[in-house]
């Protein structure tokens, strides 16, 4: 009687199809890029922001200013980096807060951004922070630039 019922349980897991592999196409799609980073601790004390267009600036922001190396290869005929640094805080809770779509003009493409400061009583780091963020936005025709949203 144990023999039926162990080839009734072999044929239910063949036909769940629980013993195959995956697809090819399943395994073989590309990863998207990872479009943005944040972070509360850079080596830039005063605000500043930058537009990174090429492997060497994109490189040297990771390097300088966030001090490790770049966490990804951008592919810089598709991408542009935008990088805010809010300078020295003195707590915890803040952070850059990127507009989705950047504002094309007849002078170029305008990247806006918000600061987000820490709600009244939050619970926040005592600590001194230099917070950042680095977002990539498809590569717009013509000058890039970074500003402030009120």
């Amino acid at each position: 009687m144990k023999k039926p019922s162990l080839i009734l349980c072999l044929g239910a897991v063949a036909a769940t199809g629980a013993a195959q592999p995956p697809s090819p196409s399943a395994t073989t799609r590309p990863k998207p890029p990872k479009l943005e980073w944040h972070g509360a601790f850079s080596s830039v004390a005063k605000p500043r922001s930058l537009v990174a267009a090429d492997a060497a600036a994109w490189k040297r922001l990771w390097i300088k200013d966030i001090g490790t190396s770049a966490p990804a290869s951008v592919d810089f005929k598709k991408y542009v980096a935008a990088a805010v640094f809010l300078g020295q805080k003195p707590t915890g809770g803040y952070d850059v807060l990127f507009s989705t779509v950047p504002a094309a003009g007849k002078r170029g493409t305008v990247i806006g951004y918000r600061e987000k400061k820490p709600s009244h009583g939050a619970f926040v780091i005592e600590s001194l922070t230099q917070p950042y963020a680095i977002r990539l936005y498809p590569k717009p025709r013509g000058k890039v630039s970074i500003r402030k949203l009120p």
